[in-house]
């Protein structure tokens, strides 16, 4: 059975793995997990502890040019989210862990970025300090569904958010430059910016094209592309008529 939020959040003990501090998340992870490890993970998440000995579900496997590839599902990726929500990260002598500090998880629906890192923040007007609140770290469960993303890419992704996180809470602030790049590297997350998403652009309402035959998803109608204003980025990193974008509706 392929166990989703929506179809475990009726039964009976769903109420009952609540109590016992399970999140929505931990919840889907337990209904995936066998049955002889679920004592040990409901051990662990009633100590506040996520451990590696926790078993991933298995994921189903697709076909794309020919090679079968792992295909990756929100209950798969539940136990890794959990794990890294709960890990100690140390940066420059000082520990960092999400849960502890504070920061949620949730799935978005965002279709132009993998993960996002959420916050806001009040500023003293008399000490001029900045108090952070409302922190949450998110992975998009639209492009887990729709993307050809490995499960090693969703770790980073998700190394890549806490980085994020863990510049907030040294700075109150976080951006791509060199103190993000700096954590990234020590959490091990690439210490890249993340540009392109690549997905199945025949389940967008658009496929945006270039004339090298580059392809990405386009989810709303565009009129930058579709006055010629935009061109792909793959092929120039400034402006170039050459490779203007092109917009297709595909329903």
């Amino acid at each position: 059975m392929n166990y989703t939020l929506s179809n475990i959040s009726t039964a009976p003990s769903y109420d009952a793995l609540i109590r016992n501090g399970f999140n929505d998340i931990e919840v889907v992870a337990f209904y995936g997990t066998a049955k002889e490890d679920r004592g040990e993970m409901l051990r662990q998440i009633k100590i506040g502890l996520r451990k590696s000995t926790i078993i991933a579900i298995e994921t189903p496997i697709k076909v794309i040019n020919n090679d079968v590839t792992q295909m990756c599902t929100v209950n798969s990726l539940a136990p890794m989210v959990a794990e890294h929500m709960s890990k100690d990260f140390v940066y420059r002598g000082r520990t960092f862990n999400m849960k502890a500090m504070g920061w949620t998880f949730e799935w978005s629906n965002k279709k132009h970025a993998f993960g996002t890192c959420v916050r806001s923040g009040r500023r003293n007007r008399f000490t001029g300090e900045t108090t952070i609140y409302n922190k949450r770290i998110q992975l998009s469960k639209w492009l887990v569904a729709n993307s050809e993303s490995t499960f090693e890419e969703w770790v980073d992704t998700m190394l890549h958010e806490i980085a994020h996180a863990i510049d907030v809470e040294i700075r109150g602030t976080s951006d791509h430059t060199y103190m993000w790049k700096s954590i990234a590297s020590s959490v091990g997350a690439r210490p890249e910016r993340t540009t392109d998403v690549e997905i199945n652009s025949n389940n967008s309402k658009y496929s945006i094209t270039c004339p090298n035959g580059h392809k990405s998803a386009g989810h709303k109608y565009s009129n930058i592309i579709a006055e010629g204003r935009r061109s792909c980025n793959k092929c120039s990193g400034t402006f170039d008529r050459r490779y203007l974008l092109t917009q297709i509706k595909n329903y």
